[in-house]
């Protein structure tokens, strides 16, 4: 946040209007779990290694975390969490069938889920 007409940075701005909840705690989404699976994600790809594209943007504006084109596998990353994996299963039925039109061929869908604790 910029403070008088002199660009000066700000860090002590009372949240800069972002969401807090009764405890005065941010309510921005942020957390430890939300921090983790951004880890997570970037390490994806180490852990699947070649042959897979990432974050691939399909025509619909689907956005799978990984794609092997050869092998016809869609991949999603999700954590333990029930609610999670739900989501994950939901959004690759999305992914399989888009990519089935797309390329005509059977796909496979394949959910990877990582611990949300330490």
């Amino acid at each position: 946040m910029l403070a008088g007409a002199t660009p000066v940075l700000v860090h002590n701005t009372n949240g800069c209007g972002v969401a807090r909840n009764e405890k005065g705690q941010f309510t921005s989404g942020e957390n430890s779990d939300a921090a983790r699976g951004r880890q997570t994600h970037l390490n994806y790809r180490n852990a699947l290694g070649a042959g897979y594209d990432f974050e691939v943007t399909l025509p619909s504006g689907l956005r799978p975390d990984a794609v092997d084109w050869k092998n016809r596998v869609v991949r999603e990353l999700k954590s333990d969490a029930k609610s999670s994996q739900a989501t994950g299963r939901r959004q690759l039925q999305k992914y399989v069938a888009e990519l089935e039109d797309m390329t005509g061929q059977s796909w496979t869908g394949h959910l990877d889920t990582y611990k949300r604790f330490g």
